[in-house]
């Protein structure tokens, strides 16, 4: 279970971090920026890409990571590996952490100037209930893709140990992750 303290002590060295470089950026910054949340339990190919694409099209983007604490089958992962991996594929990568999905605290603590949320079809509606209050954010439906990913699947596949499967649903970057994750289930 990850500590208060660490959690904590990340977010913290993380803004000043992120804070210090947008002073020396400042002027190249817009204010474009985008945000993607999820638990990430593990990343997948299709998360991946999600960022990828919002890299090309926003100015900024922020990964927020849910992490509650409580490790359960669906949640079975360290917070730290799951950096690793996003990190392994994004080095730059904004990553933030948070405990809950309230999207208007996300978003109030996000270093980077947050107008868009990118949302799968299954969230969006509840998105925007959140952000009633906050019009100058909209939330983007990201639709899915006629491939079956799942973090549940690749899950799944690292119990069974069936590495095809999870390569099938991993990115790339993340294929050295697999005996760590393994270790998880």
């Amino acid at each position: 279970m990850l500590s208060q303290e660490f959690l904590t002590e990340y977010n913290e060295i993380t803004l000043i971090e992120r804070k210090n470089s947008l002073l020396e950026d400042e002027g190249t910054r817009g204010n474009n920026g985008a945000l993607f949340m999820g638990r990430f339990s593990p990343p997948t190919k299709a998360h991946m890409k999600i960022i990828d694409d919002a890299s090309k099209k926003y100015d900024t983007v922020t990964l927020n990571i849910v992490k509650s604490g409580k490790v359960n089958s669906e949640n079975p992962f360290p917070l730290e590996l799951q950096i690793s991996m996003w990190q392994n594929v994004f080095p730059n990568l904004e990553i933030q952490l948070s405990k809950t999905g309230y999207l208007p605290a996300i978003i109030e603590e996000a270093v980077n100037n947050i107008r868009v949320v990118l949302a799968g079809s299954d969230r969006k509606a509840s998105y925007e209930k959140q952000l009633e209050k906050m019009p100058e954010v909209h939330v983007e439906e990201i639709p899915r893709t006629g491939e079956d990913i799942s973090a549940s699947k690749v899950r799944q596949a690292l119990i069974d140990d069936d590495v095809e499967t999870f390569k099938q649903m991993m990115h790339p970057g993340t294929y050295e992750f697999y005996n760590e994750l393994k270790q998880f289930v």
